[in-house]
């Protein structure tokens, strides 16, 4: 196996591995939910089904996310076009996200800490993948 294709597995099992990290916050009391944006906003939370209901379904998205990205990181050769599919995916939510963070008036490291984050992420992920296609 090349070196870019290890860099490339390696990237893709440690993002989805981290996106599985989302799935406990699907079940998470609403109460624990109010005191984590409490901290990081310090607000409570809006209280009300669509609050919920956005909170806990994006949580599981991202952890079925992470479930996918393991998927296709066993075996990026196979799943080559999917992969080229995450990496843009990664690099357009990456630039929706810093509008969406800046637009909902989110603090700046959490603006900071997710698209700008996720851009390179595409990125090498673009890069690693097309090197591993020429190479085969």
């Amino acid at each position: 196996m090349a070196r870019n294709e290890k860099i490339l597995i390696g990237l893709l099992r440690v993002c989805g591995s981290l996106m599985l990290l989302a799935f406990p916050a699907a079940a998470m009391p609403s109460a624990w939910m109010d005191q984590l944006h409490k901290g990081l906003l310090d607000a409570p939370l809006p209280h009300g089904p669509i609050v919920e209901y956005l909170a806990r379904s994006a949580s599981l998205l991202y952890g079925l996310n992470g479930v996918g990205t393991l998927v296709i990181a066993a075996d990026v050769r196979r799943y080559s076009p999917l992969v080229r599919l995450w990496g843009l995916a990664h690099l357009l939510g990456g630039l929706a996200l810093i509008a969406i963070d800046l637009t909902a008036g989110l603090p700046g490291l959490w603006v900071l800490g997710e698209g700008p984050v996720l851009i390179p992420i595409g990125v090498a992920t673009l890069l690693l993948e097309r090197s591993v296609r020429m190479a085969t």
